[in-house]
């Protein structure tokens, strides 16, 4: 099974897959160590960040004056879809009418 595809038919785009895929490798890290792993510059991975933040994939942690990141349990990737499949049956009947 290609991990990359799924993540992406779920909904993330390449570069969050990547990302998402060198946080859980990696755990708690610094934004060095993840873009170095993701194979992409820091400053996008500081926006990829935020965006796996905003739907819960990753999350921030703040040690001394240093900030790691690390993924979320990968069933948030379920819940996810789960709620996605839930509003698409909430519209479908609109949808068919």
């Amino acid at each position: 099974m290609d991990i990359n595809k799924t993540l992406e038919q779920l909904g993330l785009t390449e570069k969050q897959v990547q990302v998402y895929l060198a946080l859980l490798e990696l755990g708690e890290s610094p934004m060095t160590q993840i873009a170095k792993k993701a194979n992409l510059k820091r400053p996008t991975v500081y926006l990829i960040i935020d965006e796996l933040n905003i739907l819960g994939l990753s999350s921030e942690i703040t040690k001394g004056k240093k900030k790691f990141y690390s993924a979320t349990h990968p069933r948030r990737l379920v819940e996810i879809a789960n709620f996605r499949s839930k509003r698409a049956e909430l519209i479908l009947p609109e949808l068919i009418a």
